[in-house]
């Protein structure tokens, strides 16, 4: 997270995680595609009121996406919910031994892979992806040759909020992006990082 604002200060907050979100979709649609025996993703993710709502949006525009063929294996909904749910308390588990383990790449101390990530990693069913310095440095400089590549513009954009008497945030960031890129017409995995 310091790394990412660090690098992008003037991004809503709830854009680093709309970004991990949009990222874990796309992984597991992509490799329900590439499964032995196809079947759609189910997701359920942990409840946060602040955003369930945009992640909801994205998820059914990412579902819809004819041009992404992962797309038709994502489940027509996307559930939340709370950590009672016995899924959600087992992804905490696992999310906490990625958090362990980045700490011992990057912290003062470095230490030895902890054998609880051992055993996770030789069952073959997890991946773990961990975005560093280099990581935000190389999306920010891919940043304006992206705009240009898709053809956004963020006069356009504003233009776009004044017009309806809107406000920027991510709700009206996804408006305009399913307005201005149907779901049929273009891959949106890396237009919501896009910022002023």
């Amino acid at each position: 997270m310091g790394a990412w604002r660090g690098h992008f200060p003037l991004v809503p907050e709830d854009v680093p995680y709309l970004s991990c979100f949009r990222n874990v979709v796309h992984r597991c649609g992509d490799l329900a595609r590439l499964a032995i025996q196809q079947d759609k993703v189910e997701f359920t993710f942990d409840q946060r009121l602040e955003t369930n709502y945009n992640a909801g949006e994205l998820y059914s525009y990412m579902a819809r996406l004819k041009e992404w063929s992962g797309s038709e294996y994502l489940h027509k909904k996307v559930s939340f919910a709370n950590r009672r749910y016995v899924g959600i308390q087992v992804a905490d588990l696992v999310a906490r031994e990625a958090m362990k383990h980045l700490d011992n790449m990057i912290g003062p101390v470095k230490r030895i892979i902890r054998q609880s990530m051992k055993a996770l990693a030789k069952t073959h069913r997890f991946e773990f992806t961990f975005h560093n310095k280099e990581y935000f440095d190389g999306m920010k400089d891919r940043m304006p040759a992206l705009r240009q590549e898709v053809g956004l513009d963020l006069t356009e954009y504003a233009d776009w909020l004044a017009k309806r008497g809107l406000v920027d945030n991510i709700s009206n960031r996804h408006r305009h992006l399913m307005e201005r890129f149907p779901p049929e017409t273009t891959n949106p995995m890396d237009l919501i990082d896009w910022k002023r």
